[in-house]
């Protein structure tokens, strides 16, 4: 319930140690037919068996959480990166950092949820956080949020040369075109060829 050893646990443990000793003090009698009769043999099998079971509870608990694995089971893979988004994130030269701004009136589910996929499939080089620009306007004003929803993606330190883009549709195919962006930063150009009846 605590998750942590504090004041509360160590007194309530203390607490059972004393009622545990008050009884044998009490009760030597039945406290010594409790250990030697019939009862005891049944009870000791039960509590070998018991911690047995818990043992085999915390190994494979350490192991699947050792090596996590996901499985979509949706129909259509509805939470399933496309294999040009994972290769993607895989090909990152550096890391990237989202920041999402989402204001209270924003539904953040599937933003968090796409965003934790890219976390997931992108490792060390990908993380994201959420900030609420009505909380914090100086930051949204630092990245020159105008819109609601946008998420800012940030590769290398901004401050050094690194490239910031701003995404302000949250889909799979947005952030994707726009780590596409960010690893090629240098101008595109655009060739039109004439003389053939070509458009």
């Amino acid at each position: 319930v605590f998750r942590q050893f504090n004041l509360t646990v160590q007194i309530l443990l203390g607490l059972i140690v004393v009622g545990l000793a008050l009884f044998v003090i009490l009760d030597p009698d039945r406290t010594r037919s409790l250990l030697t009769g019939r009862q005891a043999r049944y009870g000791s099998n039960a509590l070998v068996l018991s911690l047995a079971f818990i043992g085999i509870l915390v190994v494979a608990n350490l192991l699947a959480s050792g090596n996590p694995k996901r499985w979509d089971l949706t129909e259509d893979k509805s939470f399933t990166l496309a294999d040009e988004t994972i290769a993607t994130l895989e090909k990152l030269p550096g890391k990237v950092t989202a920041t999402a701004f989402f204001t209270k009136n924003m539904d953040t589910t599937n933003a968090s949820g796409l965003l934790e996929q890219y976390a997931y499939y992108g490792k060390d080089k990908f993380s994201y956080s959420f900030v609420d620009p009505d909380a914090d306007p100086i930051a949204a004003q630092t990245a020159g949020i105008s819109r609601d929803g946008t998420v800012v993606l940030n590769m290398g330190d901004p401050n050094a040369g690194g490239q910031t883009l701003q995404v302000t549709t949250v889909s799979e195919q947005e952030l994707t075109s726009g780590l596409v962006r960010l690893m090629n930063p240098q101008a595109s150009a655009v060739y039109f060829l004439t003389g053939h009846g070509e458009y």
